[in-house]
């Protein structure tokens, strides 16, 4: 057998259950070839587990190759609909989980931190259904979200802010909060306007509670542009 690049007859090597394997040429464009898949083989094995630790979070799939966006530290981002909040806050999560990422060994990759995606009447819907079926139970579901790496809450201020699920936002923010532990928050509401609308049914003082604690977590940004959903 001869190097398809330089034409050299290929060194033989006999394997141990006596078959013959034709050894790598050394000439440079073979060499180059070599580097070149090895390369190649290193970045898809590191694309699988960035695309395992995604899917893991739960990040919705078209928000799943949005570009990474800012360092992984807690943010509020608020603004219109349509503006690009959400995406913003998944790439803020592909980031964190891009970073966490090692090499343990050649091309072999461990990813180091955990991350979640959820809007909030998603996780509401979530803690509710632990009164009607058995497994999980409510504190369950506040665990896994307060000590997660890194948590996206999605719309916050959207559905119906009831006493009970404005105690349990609390309740979770105040968790990470106590814990160091960053968080991304999407809202249409600035700090003022959530406080209203989490005051509606009355309990202005946990209301004004989840903002100082998000206030001084995040670093808050508005998002502003064109409505995207109009095209």
């Amino acid at each position: 057998m001869k190097c398809e690049f330089c034409g050299r007859e290929l060194r033989v090597k006999v394997a141990f259950n006596g078959m013959r394997v034709p050894m790598p040429c050394d000439c440079p464009e073979s060499l180059d070839y070599i580097r070149a898949e090895d390369k190649r083989e290193w970045q898809e094995e590191r694309d699988r587990v960035l695309r395992h630790s995604i899917a893991t979070a739960k990040i919705p799939p078209k928000f799943r190759v949005y570009p990474e966006y800012g360092d992984g530290s807690s943010a509020y981002l608020y603004g219109e609909q349509g503006r690009g909040k959400t995406e913003r806050a998944c790439g803020i999560l592909r980031k964190y989980l891009n970073d966490g990422i090692e090499e343990v060994a050649h091309n072999r990759f461990f990813q180091t931190r955990t991350a979640k995606f959820v809007s909030v009447p998603d996780w509401l819907m979530q803690m509710k259904k632990t009164y009607d079926t058995r497994g999980s139970s409510e504190a369950d579901i506040m665990d896994i979200y307060a000590g997660v790496g890194l948590l996206c809450l999605d719309d916050l201020g959207k559905g119906q802010m009831t006493p009970w699920a404005i105690e349990r936002i609390y309740t979770l923010i105040n968790k990470r909060y106590s814990t160091e532990r960053p968080i991304v928050v999407t809202s249409q509401y600035d700090g003022q306007a959530l406080v209203q609308r989490l005051s509606e049914r009355g309990d202005g003082e946990t209301a004004m509670a989840i903002w100082s604690r998000l206030s001084e977590m995040c670093k808050v940004g508005r998002v502003t542009g064109r409505d995207r959903r109009l095209g």
